[in-house]
């Protein structure tokens, strides 16, 4: 399992690869997509679960942040399952997953993300906002459901 980590500074709040990684999506919201699926043994599909801790004075802003990254990702290519938003006042977790079909096309988002006008404005909307105080991003590999399991 691999990880990333991300801490809120104001010195270091620029567009990076790990913040970019933590929010690609592509296709639907839902289950995942036949092409998302294993496609042969070399390719395994990964799923990231990015884990926020947010200032729960700014949940408002980071719901819009998480909604703006949908949008982005679904333009760039992957499957995003959703972010999951505190539903006490003053909870300050939230978390996020979502998937691509294989490393490779992961590493092929980030590089897109990175040069990305969108994408960069949003990042730098947020440096400016600072609803996120710090996020971890974990990789994994997913064991879902068969499309039409045998009888």
């Amino acid at each position: 399992m691999y990880h990333w980590t991300g801490y809120q500074q104001a010195a270091e709040r620029r567009p990076g690869p790990a913040l970019l990684g933590g929010k690609i999506t592509a296709g639907r919201m839902g289950n995942p997509a036949p092409e998302l699926r294993r496609r042969n043994a070399s390719e395994i599909m990964i799923s990231c679960i990015v884990d926020y801790t947010i200032d729960p004075q700014k949940v408002g802003l980071f719901e819009d942040y998480a909604r703006r990254w949908i949008a982005a990702v679904i333009r760039l290519g992957g499957m995003h399952h959703g972010y999951f938003l505190p539903s006490e006042s003053g909870a300050d977790r939230a978390v996020c997953i979502f998937s691509f079909p294989s490393n490779a096309d992961f590493e092929a988002y980030r590089l897109r993300a990175a040069q990305d006008p969108e994408c960069i404005a949003i990042l730098e909307r947020e440096k400016e906002e600072r609803s996120i105080v710090r996020y971890k991003g974990s990789f994994f590999r997913p064991l879902l459901p068969e499309v039409n399991p045998p009888a």
